[in-house]
């Protein structure tokens, strides 16, 4: 008896780290994306930023979503 794997759990044990490291880049770009809307929404007339209510709304909308509230 040998103790290879088979390919087929060597595969899967593949798509499982691929998988994990794709969860955590996203967890990262979802974070600065988040960050970015925050800064976006509490600057509703800067200098170059003009966004409409219904957007500014929206956004807000998509962080109480994002960080677990609903609204």
């Amino acid at each position: 008896m040998t103790n290879k794997n088979p390919a087929a759990l060597r595969l899967a044990e593949d798509i499982a780290t691929t998988a994990v490291l794709e969860i955590r880049r996203l967890h990262e770009v979802n974070a600065e994306l988040l960050e970015a809307l925050k800064r976006l929404t509490d600057q509703i007339f800067d200098q170059e930023i003009i966004i409409s209510w219904d957007d500014k709304q929206k956004a807000l909308a998509a962080i109480a979503k994002a960080e677990g509230e609903s609204k």
